[in-house]
């Protein structure tokens, strides 16, 4: 029956949840100013026990936790060392230029013109464009985030794993229990690569990592392909991580749903005692 399938599927998920969960890195502000490089770049990275080959911020499956304050200026700079394109344009709402990136942040209350968070900036491969993003000093606290967002490659960007959370300190933070709570940052990411595909004749073969590009994007991008690829959602880049918490403990922690386009049913499960 349904409660028996259910504790099954628990039962396997516990068994198979084998790596800690892992804070991204991050970046703090100093004396009003936070200074970041991000590098766009493809990079070797493993998700459960398969390898994956996929666009990155710095080299990792999540981008660094960038931690400012109100009336703080974000200087960043994004540096774009992906390879030329292989294809030409294509129009704004049909994907393509996979390797052209911007960043744009969700949730802050700041300029959306010239070199602060403007979407329709263009950084072409082997290029860095310099971002200044002045936050008032007014702005509420939260937990934000940030990404790339060329309108062509948002999607396969993101899905790659170049999201990371952006966290403006202030009011709660500075209530004396929340401030001594440990903090987890948990980007839930929907990694939405390919790594077995059909030639002409129908035969499967396995590519040696899995990877997001143009050529399989009726494989990853299209109605009911998420579920057909079989993935988890990760968070901070690891399938099923182990959350290990002292008993009695108080922890607080901060969720961004950082997927392309699935909802989120979020589960704990208790391991066993061993």
């Amino acid at each position: 029956d349904l409660a028996k399938a259910c504790s099954a599927a628990a039962t396997w998920v516990v068994a198979a949840a084998t790596v800690s969960f892992q804070q991204p890195a991050e970046i703090l502000s100093h004396n009003g100013v936070l200074s970041a490089t991000l590098v766009g770049m493809k990079a070797v990275n493993r998700i459960g026990d398969d390898p994956v080959y996929l666009r990155s911020y710095n080299g990792a499956l999540v981008g660094p936790t960038l931690r400012a304050k109100p009336g703080d200026v974000l200087r960043i700079v994004v540096r774009n060392d992906l390879a030329p394109e292989a294809t030409e344009p294509g129009e704004m709402n049909t994907l393509h230029a996979f390797n052209t990136m911007n960043l744009h942040t969700h949730g802050l209350h700041v300029s959306p013109s010239g070199i602060s968070d403007n979407v329709l900036l263009e950084i072409p491969p082997r290029s860095s464009q310099d971002y200044e993003i002045h936050i008032p000093k007014d702005h509420p606290a939260g937990t934000y985030w940030y990404h790339p967002h060329k309108h062509g490659s948002t999607a396969a960007q993101v899905s790659s794993g170049m999201a990371g959370a952006l966290i403006v300190t202030g009011g709660l933070d500075e209530v004396t229990e929340i401030k001594d709570a440990t903090e987890r940052v948990l980007v839930f990411q929907q990694i939405a690569y390919v790594n077995k595909v059909k030639d002409a004749q129908g035969n499967e073969r396995t590519l040696p990592y899995g990877v997001i590009e143009q050529e399989y994007e009726d494989l990853i991008f299209g109605p009911g392909d998420w579920e057909a690829l079989g993935r988890f959602t990760t968070i901070n880049g690891i399938k099923l991580p182990v959350f290990r918490v002292q008993p009695g403990s108080v922890e607080r922690w901060r969720m961004i749903h950082a997927g392309i386009r699935e909802s989120i049913s979020l589960t704990l499960e208790r391991a066993p005692a061993r």
